[in-house]
């Protein structure tokens, strides 16, 4: 069973300008969720006959989160629709290392070294399915951009951005025939979306991990329309119909197909949580 999860995204220059003007100040780089706009709470999926995806739980991620704003406690569904490998954890940090803990046995089941300037510099992931490691190590440039990711037999991936920050493509080095790529309405600039995406091409499950707790920037710029790539199984592409974007810039819903060359639309919605006010959710 292929494992979703909604994609990384990353700031350009003049955006991560304006962001440091509209956020409180902090030593956190990137800017948390909570000290900047709003954070994707949970992400629910329901298929036409009105079935809800991903345990019975019936979303893909889900978080509760400490007085400050921060995330607390953690959910994620781990290899897709209705898959029983999940994580309910505690999301812990201690100097420069964060972690998650699962809330049943007390495992640390993912832990992340983190730099300076509070950004990953490695994770280690152990789920329920017993996959464990190895490290996967990351790479920015000057912008402060994450431009590869390494890990094990895998190898780097690079990531190409398009002018305002937005994720054009995850494309392995050794073979760049496996690529994610991504297409934006840039007539629609969006302050956050959670997208659903096949990424089980390529090795970024901790990276959208990062993204769900905060510690990497985790949406686009633009309403995003596709996104499509080779996968081992199935191949996916998808097309993102029917948004509905609130008054504070927030993809609160979308449609798209469930499988490939399915007629079904999938019915996706994300409830946001914001420090202050909050914007309207669609149930």
């Amino acid at each position: 069973m292929p494992f979703y999860l909604p994609p990384l995204r990353a700031m350009c220059v003049f955006a991560l300008l304006c962001l440091l003007a509209a956020c409180k100040k902090n030593d956190h780089w990137p800017p948390k969720p909570e000290d900047c706009g709003c954070d994707a709470k949970n992400f629910i999926a329901i298929t036409g006959d009105d079935r809800v995806l991903y345990s019975n739980r019936g979303y893909r991620f889900d978080k509760t989160y400490k007085a400050n704003g921060s995330v607390d406690k953690f959910y994620m569904n781990i290899w897709g629709p209705a898959s029983p490998y999940d994580y309910i954890a505690y999301f812990k940090t201690s100097g420069n290392w964060a972690y998650l803990i699962d809330s049943t046995s007390q495992d640390t089941v993912f832990r992340v070294e983190l730099n300076s300037r509070k950004q990953p510099l490695r994770s280690f992931l152990k789920d329920p399915l017993g996959f464990v490691g190895p490290w996967q190590y990351y790479t920015y440039n000057s912008k402060g951009q994450l431009v590869k990711t390494e890990k094990g037999i895998y190898g780097p991936y690079s990531v190409k951005y398009d002018a305002y920050g937005n994720v054009l493509a995850y494309t392995l080095d050794r073979d760049t025939s496996f690529s994610l790529t991504f297409t934006y309405d840039y007539n629609t600039p969006i302050k956050g979306g959670s997208y659903f995406i096949n990424d089980d091409d390529i090795a970024v499950r901790e990276v959208m991990i990062l993204q769900l707790l905060g510690l990497l920037p985790g949406s686009p710029h633009h309403k995003m329309l596709t996104a499509k790539g080779l996968a081992y199984y199935p191949g996916f592409d998808r097309t993102f119909v029917n948004q509905q974007i609130n008054e504070e810039g927030y993809v609160t819903y979308y449609e798209t197909t469930l499988w490939p060359g399915g007629n079904d639309l999938l019915r996706c919605t994300t409830n946001w949580h914001c420090n202050g006010k909050q914007p309207p959710q669609k149930y």
